[in-house]
């Protein structure tokens, strides 16, 4: 009873705003040149969307407000654009105080979007179909549509909350996780707060050891990719269903982790429609790989990070899914010959017609999820499309988790280490109250002492070179089994 009361004051509250506001919208026709070819209406298609985005853009609005009547020029007005589904068809629209500003506006808004248009060098052809009308009726508020929303809104705002703040309270452990996607939970990657505070650059706040907690999630997250890839990692590609749920974070992380134990890693860049691997590293985006297309030789640069190499995405040259089409196949044949392992920042899977084609031509992918997206049903969609196109996932990652219990585990987990010979690598500590080199009284149930480690067999020794060794030493010889028992190493690299 009270959602409802709340809802019903709100929608009248709403009804009695003084502010108005006034909506006009022009119409642009856009149509395909003979340039464009038999392809013309797929070209169109992949081209209008960045048109529409431009309407929205800072330099635009100047523009527009250049153009204006001198009486309108100052009038708060926004703009928008949106393409009818399948449809030449853009709609320009402008939202203000005003019913005469707002038909001014969205007029020159469509009339600078069709002369940015040549149809001389470009695949489209603009026209102004029709220019916007002086709107007789604000478009916001309405008071009857209001009136009966806040009615119905009340009607369903309790049962509504009920169930919203039932699933923001609960959180999906990493089985769930595991069992919705019907894949291995690689690791959950914390927000970068601090990351988020300063003007560092990714790669730089990543050597820094800004956050501690990002370090330990990236590590165990390079662990289990290498584990479930074999041991070897030869290509493995990070996509995500939709923009923003921070691919190209994790995919230059997981190069950079994996370049600083050692293991020469290529980075490539092959988001051509919103390439940002380059800033982060601090590197220039060209040349790469759209400059193939031209009869160049790929451009592989080392970074100021030891072991690790980028191919930026290159000179724009077309369509993205028409140059990676020509471009990425032999480019990753090239970066074969080096015997590295590729990391390939591949396109948003939603949004991008190459993502199935960078994908399919990688080894092992990746998709990356927000947490906020776990929420919805899009994710899963995506999940479902990868499984029907025969790539193989190896897992995702939960980016920008927030799982307080784990930070605090890792905080109170100790970080010494045991002493050990040069090449092996601790694996386990003495088991705490077993006796030590020192001598001193351990808890009589385990008298013994108990280290294991594992290091690679070198050339010269009588064992078989790059094979994993693990040893225990123990009193007993069931200890030692059982010690043995616990632990499974990785297969040997190359």
């Amino acid at each position: 009873m009270a959602a409802f009361v709340l809802a019903l004051l709100l929608g009248v509250a709403v009804d009695l705003i003084p502010n108005t506001t006034y909506s006009a919208t022009a119409t642009v026709s856009v149509q395909p040149t003979p340039a464009a070819g038999t392809g013309g209406v797929t070209t169109a298609t992949f081209l209008i969307p960045s048109y529409v985005q431009t309407v929205s853009t800072q330099p635009f609005y100047r523009e527009v407000q250049a153009a204006v009547p001198p009486s309108v020029k100052n009038a708060p007005v926004k703009l928008s654009a949106k393409n009818q589904t399948a449809t030449g068809i853009i709609l320009v629209s402008a939202t203000g105080p005003t019913a005469t500003s707002v038909s001014d506006w969205a007029t020159q808004a469509a009339r600078l979007l069709v002369s940015r248009s040549n149809p001389s060098q470009n695949f489209l052809s603009f026209s102004l179909l029709q220019g916007a009308t002086v709107p007789s009726s604000p478009s916001f508020p309405k008071p009857l549509p209001i009136a009966v929303g806040a009615v119905v809104l009340g009607l369903l705002a309790a049962p509504i909350t009920a169930v919203v703040l039932l699933r923001m309270s609960t959180s999906a452990g990493e089985d769930d996780t595991q069992r919705r996607f019907a894949a291995p939970l690689l690791g959950q990657l914390p927000a970068a707060r601090s990351m988020s505070r300063s003007d560092e650059r990714l790669v730089d706040w990543l050597a820094n050891g800004s956050d501690e907690h990002y370090g330990e999630a990236l590590r165990r997250l390079r662990t289990n990719v290498e584990l479930l890839a074999g041991g070897r990692i030869d290509s493995i590609a990070v996509t995500s269903a939709s923009p923003g749920e921070g691919k190209s974070t994790v995919a230059l992380a997981l190069a950079w982790s994996l370049a600083t134990v050692g293991t020469r890693t290529s980075l490539v860049d092959a988001d051509l429609r919103n390439p940002s691997i380059g800033p982060s590293l601090g590197e220039d985006p060209k040349p790469g790989l759209s400059d193939l297309l031209s009869g160049e030789k790929l451009a592989v640069r080392p970074t100021r990070v030891p072991n690790l190499d980028f191919v930026g995405p290159g000179t724009p040259a077309g369509h993205p899914a028409d140059v990676l089409t020509m471009a990425l196949p032999p480019a990753l044949d090239t970066l074969a010959l080096r015997q590295e392992t590729v990391v390939v920042d591949a396109p948003p899977l939603n949004v991008s017609a190459e993502s199935a084609l960078v994908l399919s031509s990688v080894r092992h992918v990746i998709m990356v999820v927000n947490r906020r997206s776990l929420r919805r049903s899009t994710p899963d969609r995506a999940m479902r499309a990868l499984r029907a196109s025969g790539v193989n996932v190896i897992g995702i990652v939960v980016n920008r988790a927030s799982s307080q219990r784990q930070l605090v585990d890792a905080d109170q987990y100790g970080s010494s280490a045991l002493p050990h010979r040069e090449g092996d690598q601790p694996l386990a500590r003495p088991v705490p109250g077993s006796s030590g080199p020192d001598g001193a009284d351990g808890n009589q149930a385990l008298p013994s002492e108990l280290r294991v480690t594992a290091r690679r067999r070198v050339a010269g020794s009588t064992e078989p070179a790059g094979q994993p060794v693990v040893q225990a030493t123990s009193s007993t010889d069931e200890e030692e089994t059982a010690m043995l028992g616990s632990f499974r190493l990785p297969p040997a690299r190359d």
